[in-house]
């Protein structure tokens, strides 16, 4: 699937924003939840293919509009470096047009455009004496420091040409013993070597030790059996991930703790109605704060360890569970109502839950 194509999916076009396609999305999912069709099985079916190609193509658009907003971020900062870039050689080049010149007489440091004619009675700013016997002290120093730097980088370059050849003659030496000692030694051995018959190779060959070793086949035949087993599993969700399917205001909060182990998927129904309000995938030990709609809520979660997606859950080893009372996220007083759950058993809890099929789910 490509990124028109998503579009497409989505019933959207390039100019839009990416609020205004999330609005999409959200109705989009509205129509084509299976929850919708759950007395026809073949529609259900479909809605539930026709679901999984939406998530689809709306994680592509936003992955796009991501991209492109980093883009932009990136531009930006560029031209604003270059501004600060262009800023700075300004300054420098305003900086190189100007020349000080030290007062002898009172050591105030004056500044004249370079392109001023020199002018031999030239005051101080502050003592008000002639400047000129100091202008040419400034340039006779000047002078002197390009001769020492000029001088400092030749003898730079004569100390590393010595070191160079320092080196060279170095490895040569010892390349030299070196090459030395092995002629003297192989002509002190050629005659041992000599006297010994050379053994078969396929002596040698045969004297190798044999250990059993798996074939091609079996290796193969391992791999194979470990896709079939792993081919569905996905990589799973960031902790706290939402998906709404309402356009009901988004004003209350839930806050969900887990332990690490297990994984869950946390959805939320209405509960008079039983509509799919929003679901949250929450990675085992680390806990979410996400914003919800208000309103009457049932919980549910189906937990486990492998994730396979939002069609298959957890793959055969899916929990699922409910929570029989229902949460209340209206306004008071106060403001919206909130609530803090931590999905672990425990025998003094306040809240009962019962296990259901993933078919309830």
């Amino acid at each position: 699937m490509n990124y028109k194509e998503a579009l497409a999916i989505l019933e959207v076009d390039e100019t839009m924003s990416s609020e205004e396609v999330r609005r999409a999305y959200r109705d989009l999912v509205d129509v084509w939840h299976p929850d919708r069709y759950v007395h026809n099985d073949r529609i259900k079916l479909k809605a539930s293919e026709k679901l999984k190609q939406i998530n689809r193509a709306y994680d592509l658009v936003q992955k796009h509009f991501k991209e492109k907003t980093h883009s932009s971020q990136q531009q930006s900062q560029s031209t604003k470096k270059q501004s600060q870039s262009s800023q700075q050689k300004t300054q420098s080049e305003k900086e190189e047009s100007f020349v000080y010149v030290k007062c002898t007489h009172c050591q105030t440091t004056n500044r004249f455009p370079k392109d001023k004619p020199s002018d031999p009675n030239i005051k101080c700013g502050k003592c008000g004496k002639t400047l000129e016997d100091g202008r040419q002290a400034e340039e006779a120093s000047r002078k002197a420091d390009r001769k020492k730097r000029k001088k400092a980088k030749k003898n730079a370059r004569k100390t590393k040409k010595s070191r160079v050849a320092v080196i060279i003659g170095f490895f040569s030496l010892v390349w030299g013993f070196i090459v030395v000692w092995e002629v003297s030694n192989n002509s002190y051995n050629t005659s041992d070597l000599a006297s010994k018959p050379e053994k078969p190779l396929q002596e040698y060959v045969n004297n190798i030790p044999s250990t059993a070793k798996p074939t091609i086949e079996d290796l193969l035949e391992e791999l194979e059996g470990i896709n079939e087993k792993d081919k569905n599993i996905r990589a799973t969700p960031y902790s706290g991930k939402i998906r709404y399917y309402t356009d009901r205001a988004i004003k209350a909060s839930l806050t969900i703790l887990t332990y690490s182990g297990t994984n869950y998927l946390v959805k939320l129904e209405d509960a008079a109605t039983g509509r799919y309000i929003a679901d949250i995938f929450l990675v085992g030990g680390y806990p979410a704060k996400v914003d919800i709609p208000s309103g009457r809520f049932k919980i549910k979660w189906a937990s486990g360890t492998d994730w396979y997606g939002y069609g298959e859950l957890f793959g055969p080893s899916t929990n699922c569970s409910v929570i029989q009372e229902t949460f209340n996220f209206n306004e008071t007083p106060q403001g919206f109502r909130g609530y803090r759950l931590t999905l672990e058993p425990a025998q003094h809890g306040n809240l009962n839950s019962v296990a259901i099929p993933i078919s309830q789910f």
